[in-house]
């Protein structure tokens, strides 16, 4: 997924994360480049391809939502047999994620995110709280751990 294509209505979600002005220039650049990640990998699970959301995992993750030390092939079952369940999908950040730098290119985050899913005349929507650590990788962000609360 290419994060960096941006259309107007996507550019009208990023202005809701407004920085600070009194950061560093590579703290914006280090909080522009971890919501853009953040927020592509959330719109990945708007895609109808259990394979979307592969390239923002790491190769060995530690926690996928309930599962620990999930296998590509468990992630890849789990994601086919959601979209099966609810073939449409919605999800938006609501806040600003809060982000601790862990030290060693490990970041810990939070976010609230609103959802809605849909199957026919089912539906289901409201918030969670989206927990994240992200690590630096000779490949770029990718995620260790994803949860909600």
């Amino acid at each position: 997924p290419d994060p960096t294509i941006i259309t107007d209505d996507e550019h009208a979600r990023y202005q809701q994360f407004q920085l600070s002005p009194d950061q560093s220039p590579y703290e914006r650049y280090l909080v522009d480049r971890i919501l853009l990640f953040i927020d592509a990998f959330v719109r990945s699970g708007e895609v109808n391809d259990p394979g979307a959301s592969v390239p923002f995992l790491a190769t060995t993750m530690e926690r996928y939502y309930s599962q620990r030390n999930p296998t590509r092939s468990f992630l890849l079952k789990d994601r086919s047999d959601y979209i099966a369940r609810w073939p449409q999908r919605r999800y938006w950040l609501l806040e600003t994620p809060r982000f601790i730098d862990a030290g060693d290119g490990i970041y810990q985050l939070a976010a609230k995110m609103g959802y809605e899913v849909r199957n026919g005349s089912q539906e289901k929507d409201g918030t969670t709280e989206l927990r994240m650590v992200i690590v630096e990788t000779p490949q770029g962000l990718k995620l260790m751990a994803v949860s909600e609360k």
